[in-house]
């Protein structure tokens, strides 16, 4: 686990601006990518065969997922 401190971090980009539904929609088109949400939801989808490109919990959700985050996975 990489811990984030910093709201400008880039690794956050992928996750920025979600809560706009347009922005959302054409981030995922153009990259082929969708953001799961919700901690059983992100455990249901590490236990399948899609590729994982990053996973973002809050501390206190870490130990529900950790088990599951392949190691390649930051």
């Amino acid at each position: 686990m990489i811990p984030v401190v910093d709201p400008t971090d880039s690794r956050l980009d992928d996750y920025r601006d979600l809560r706009h539904p347009d922005t959302r929609i054409q981030r995922e088109a153009l990259t082929g990518t969708f953001v799961a949400e919700g901690v059983t939801v992100v455990r249901r989808l590490l236990t399948t065969e899609l590729r994982v490109r990053s996973v973002l919990v809050l501390a206190d959700n870490a130990p529900r997922v950790a088990d599951l985050v392949p190691a390649d996975v930051p």
